[in-house]
């Protein structure tokens, strides 16, 4: 996942998130630390091809120094990123999201 965070008056470049769940609400995503990364905060993310909007809604420290873990509450998406979001979760092989994640 390619998200944007947004920092002060300046714009960082896209930075790279790894997802680790999905839902309809949200994702929970391994991301650098940045200390921009609070609750609240809302992100434009690009996802499976997709683009959308998500709100932090948490930052929890993570085994990976440098790292946090983080959830986000889907705000809006496009129709792409809805309809990878619902393929992701009612695929029961999980070959949908093996592929996307090997296209990264």
């Amino acid at each position: 996942m390619a998200w944007g965070l947004p920092l002060g008056r300046l714009q960082r470049g896209p930075s790279i998130g790894y997802v680790l769940n999905v839902s309809r609400g949200g994702l929970l995503v391994l991301v650098p630390h940045s200390r921009g990364l609070v609750a609240g905060v809302h992100v434009p993310i690009v996802f499976c091809a997709g683009a959308g909007t998500v709100e932090v809604t948490h930052v929890r420290p993570s085994a990976r120094r440098r790292w946090r873990m983080c959830g986000l509450h889907l705000v809006d998406g496009d129709i792409l990123l809805l309809d990878a979001v619902e393929r992701i979760i009612n695929d029961p092989t999980g070959e949908y999201a093996r592929a996307w994640a090997s296209v990264g």
